[in-house]
């Protein structure tokens, strides 16, 4: 008796919540697993509005940039070159929250870092560290996430 109840709350559980959430601006569309859209607060990167960042957020943003550029020179062998170019990346990226709002800076940092992955300017576990260390660290600006964490030492 007990293990049939279990089971009936088990198929009823999957009747009710058999939704897949999608992202808010995907249109609303129906099938089998009952796809549907979530409601306003879900989002995909965390980036409501692509309002400026205010002169706070900004040197945030400039002081994290500046730690991974630390952090990638002491956790990594890089030639003069490749540390050149995530300079490079990481210094457009910083002027960019100057004069970006916040959703086309979030883009424009992802375009940015890839790029030097896929143009085989530095290896893929500095990217990943680049990528990992500048979520964490500025996920509090875009509404998710904790303090950023403190890398330098």
């Amino acid at each position: 008796m007990r293990y049939a109840r279990l089971l009936e709350a088990r198929a009823r559980a999957r009747r009710r919540d058999p939704a897949v959430i999608c992202h808010p601006g995907a249109p609303v569309t129906g099938s089998a697993r009952g796809l549907r859209r979530p409601s306003r607060e879900w989002r995909v990167i965390g980036v409501a509005s692509n309002a400026p960042f205010t002169p706070n957020e900004q040197s945030g943003i400039s002081r994290r940039l500046d730690e991974i550029k630390k952090l990638v020179r002491e956790r990594f062998e890089l030639t003069n070159e490749q540390l050149a170019v995530i300079d490079q990346r990481l210094d457009d990226a910083e002027e960019a929250s100057k004069r970006l709002g916040r959703k086309d800076w979030v883009m424009m940092f992802y375009g940015a870092v890839m790029s030097t992955f896929m143009t085989d300017a530095v290896p893929p576990t500095v990217i990943q560290t680049v990528l990992t260390t500048m979520v964490h660290g500025i996920a509090h600006i875009f509404g998710f996430g904790g303090p950023p964490p403190i890398i330098s030492t």
